[in-house]
């Protein structure tokens, strides 16, 4: 049996701090597919995506694609 997820966030900040300014934008999107194998086993594939933007500090700006697996064992 497989599953999917799709799942996401995006977080703004905004800050005029004359010590700590900030105006940060961050996205990330994930989506996974779990194998039930049986009622003990499940071994799930993931990709992802995240991106990072700084308008105060651009050279803090990053993009990220993300590949995961993950085995899981219940008893």
């Amino acid at each position: 049996r497989w599953v999917w997820q799709l799942f996401g966030t995006i977080t703004k900040a905004k800050s005029t701090s004359p010590t700590f300014p900030t105006d940060t934008t961050a996205l990330s999107i994930n989506s996974e597919f779990t194998w039930a194998r049986n009622k003990q086993t499940n071994i799930a594939f993931g990709l992802g995506y995240n991106k990072s933007e700084d308008k105060i500090v651009p050279a803090n700006a990053r993009k990220e694609v993300l590949v995961s697996t993950r085995y899981s064992y219940s008893f």
